[in-house]
């Protein structure tokens, strides 16, 4: 990968250097760099110190005044490049290549390294979104921390034939007919050595061919293996010359990495040609998003096992086409050139912009105010009000001024007197029509020194916003939410908004990807468009216990053998009330157990299709309430019958990550879920689909404990405020830089 990303700088006309601790010397792989034409340079042992590690480094650049690039890899030359980096013309780029440990001596230290030197590097590059995040929660400066994925030279890894494969197995010892699972495991817990032997041995007992071979684990690989029985149905591959005859000798390739960057194993797997099952961290879902031959699962051994499964069930015609298209993806967009050119355009940026400055405390001046103007009155705050309360709060921790404004409608509620007492919440926003709205909202930055960033929800102060938008002092985003009306008068109300009142906005963020495809049908420009998934606080939906479930439904007076399931439809026909309660009917002639349905809905319509459908014994209405954990925790399964969503929905989220399986209607924002998080039934809008859908989800009570807590560790990690805050700080960042560019210091 150094390589290549000197190779397409050297043809960009820039000037390339190796340089390395001591300790290389002798390597094999450093004649790679001399053979190609790059320098190498080897750092005496007695520069000792990161100190005089720096001091080492400043003294060989010299006096040379050419703009320089100092890209570090692994830690080490980090603190050294920045002592060396004594002026303009020498910008630093740290590489984070592995996920942060969690100890918490290592999290102070990498907090105090990045808090302090951090300020002065132009990028923080890291191969998976999981670093990304681990890194800003450490105080990598937000707006320059990148995320950069590993490169593979695609040439060196083309897709291999049945030819090269019998001979790979060959060479290996292994019988041509066994099906073999491949695996790399230099380090038994972060690559889930445990987990997959433990996959190995399911499918070893259904299957008398089926073998696993690892390259890199260690003997006590092979003692776990003779625990559990496995015997020659396990063996480590010793090195070869040719790391390509190890990915040709497998069937499919199970990576159960329980926390990783991005595997370069799985990269190589996929480009020649044999499929991957992988659990599905972030470096592995960034891969299984986009390519079919990258299957992702839990780390249940059971569901890596079924995963298994399916792949080697696959036709030839269907094997042969997903690896091809694996290929041609990855030659697109993780060959050495793409990555290479990402790479050197910041390094090009980070000479166009000024040099990095410490963060400016709050009240200074020198970064915008945030402003969210929420038209949120309801009583119960849902998971929307915390978002908005964690990123107000994100702000400030920043340095930034931050806000929320509600309408003086809300200002009675529970959760509004919380957040004004936590003072997140400093005034109300008035009533009247759009153009009372308008000079309020441009009142709001008068007077103020620095900028300001307004960022609206739910439409009502839109185009109020839009108008009080100004170059250099006040920038506007919009939220769009929901589902927009199909109604003639609405889409051309939609189309003025958008094409028109669009222009003055920087940014319209929706969070699901079919809603952003509606928006730009409705005339705003693509490039304003940005997709941003709703989140929620997980710890708020911990994994439900039995003693939990046991007391929920004491609380709400449910039998503890009664078959319980659960839906909200604060809109009866979006949320797909009738659909529900149709599929209860059917339900309720096919299980052997007490019945209870729970209806979040106040629908007259909900009442009359009980009487209808003669449900009253089974159907229990619920009115909206702030008890949502106390439902989830006395439910069995949750029920998303939608025939539409406006965003990622919160509900589908709050009920996996508190354990329970989701049979959800077949709609884009439930898949994309489901790509992400285990534990949903995606199905068919048919009552008799769900019926059945919702009854196998209850006989197998999900995916047990283990399941279930991979569900909440998966929603933590994609859908959390932390993965919310991240995305929205981008945009605000990208939007400050370009409308303020001399007033905004960069964090």
């Amino acid at each position: 990968m150094i390589l290549g990303l000197l190779s397409e700088a050297r043809r960009q006309g820039h000037d390339c250097e190796v340089v390395l601790l001591e300790g290389s010397r002798g390597v094999e792989w450093l004649a790679d760099f001399e053979a190609a034409g790059f320098p190498v340079t080897l750092a005496p042992h007695e520069a000792g110190s990161r100190l005089r590690l720096g001091r080492w480094l400043a003294r060989h650049l010299g006096t040379d005044s050419r703009p320089t690039i100092l890209h570090t890899h692994f830690t080490n030359w980090d603190v050294p490049a920045c002592i060396a980096a004594e002026n303009g013309n020498t910008k630093v780029f740290w590489h984070v290549h592995s996920a942060l440990t969690r100890n918490p001596l290592f999290v102070a230290r990498t907090a105090v390294k990045f808090a302090t030197f951090g300020r002065r590097v132009s990028g923080v590059f890291c191969p998976a979104p999981n670093i990304v995040d681990g890194a800003r929660k450490r105080l990598a400066p937000r707006d320059r921390t990148h995320f950069i994925p590993s490169s593979l030279d695609l040439d060196a890894f083309p897709l291999l034939d049945e030819e090269y494969r019998a001979g790979a197995r060959r060479e290996l010892g292994l019988d041509p007919d066994a099906k073999v699972l491949l695996h790399f495991g230099w380090h038994w817990h972060l690559k889930g050595s445990d987990i997959f032997l433990d996959t190995l041995k399911l499918l070893a007992e259904a299957d008398p061919k089926v073998i696993g071979i690892d390259r890199g684990g260690t003997e006590e690989m092979v003692t776990r293996a003779e625990e559990l029985g496995l015997g020659e149905r396990f063996r480590l591959i010793p090195p070869v010359d040719d790391v390509r005859t190890v990915h040709a000798a497998g069937d499919v390739m199970v990576s159960s990495s329980r926390e990783e960057g991005m595997a370069y194993a799985v990269l190589e797997s996929l480009a020649s040609g044999t499929p991957v099952v992988a659990t599905a961290i972030p470096g592995h879902a960034y891969l299984g998003d986009q390519v079919d031959a990258c299957r992702l699962t839990t780390t249940a051994p059971e569901d890596l096992a079924r995963a298994v499964r399916e792949t080697m069930d696959r036709p030839p015609e269907q094997a042969a086409r997903e690896a091809e298209e694996a290929h041609d993806w990855m030659e697109e967009h993780l060959g050495h050139v793409p990555i290479a050119r990402r790479v050197i355009s910041l390094y090009e940026d980070a000479f166009s912009k000024p040099s990095a400055a410490p963060v400016v405390r709050r009240g200074s001046g020198g970064r915008p105010r945030l402003i969210h103007l929420c038209d949120y009155p309801n009583p119960e705050p849902g998971s929307f009000v915390p978002m908005i309360a964690s990123v107000v709060e994100s702000a400030r921790e920043l340095g930034w001024e931050a806000e929320a404004i509600f309408p003086a409608d809300a200002a009675g509620a529970d959760w509004h007197a919380d957040l004004t007492a936590r003072g997140l919440v400093r005034r109300v926003a008035p009533t009247g029509g759009r153009v009372e709205l308008a000079r309020w909202a441009q009142a709001l930055s008068r007077g103020e020194s620095a900028p300001a960033i307004i960022h609206t929800h739910f439409t009502t102060y839109d185009l109020p916003a839009a108008l009080a938008a100004r170059p250099g002092k006040v920038a506007v985003v919009w939220h769009n939410h929901s589902v927009l009306s199909g109604r003639p008068d609405v889409i051309m109300r939609n189309f003025f908004k958008f094409s028109i009142g669009g222009r003055r906005v920087e940014a319209v963020i929706c969070p699901s990807e079919d809603l952003a495809a509606a928006v730009v049908g409705r005339g705003l420009s693509a490039s304003k468009v940005r997709f941003v998934p709703n989140a929620i606080d997980p710890s708020r939906f911990p994994v439900v216990s039995e003693e939990r479930r046991a007391q929920a439904r004491k609380v709400l007076g449910i039998d503890q053998d009664a078959l319980v399931l659960l839906s909200f439809a604060w809109h009866w026909h979006i949320k797909g009330g009738e659909l529900y309660q149709r599929a209860i009917a059917k339900l309720a002639n096919e299980s052997d157990r007490k019945l209870v349905a729970l209806h979040s809905t106040l629908a007259p319509e909900a009442r009359e299709l009980i009487r209808e459908l003669d449900l009253s014994d089974s159907i229990r209405l619920q009115a909206q309430s702030d008890e949502v954990p106390t439902m989830m925790a006395a439910t069995d399964v949750f029920v998303a019958a939608s025939e539409a969503e406006g965003g990622t929905p919160l509900a589908v989220l709050e009920a996996l990550s508190s354990g329970l399986p989701v049979v959800a209607s077949d709609l884009p924002s439930h898949k994309y879920v489901a790509r992400r998080v285990p534990g949903m039934s995606i199905v068919d809008r048919d009552p008799g689909a769900m019926a059945s859908a919702m009854l196998q989800a209850a006989i197998s009570g999900g995916a047990g404990k283990n399941g279930a807590q991979a569900s909440h560790e998966a929603v933590q990690r994609h859908f959390s405020f932390d993965h919310w805050c991240s995305s929205l700080f981008e945009i605000y960042d990208e939007t400050a830089a370009r409308m303020f560019p001399s007033q905004v210091p960069p964090h």
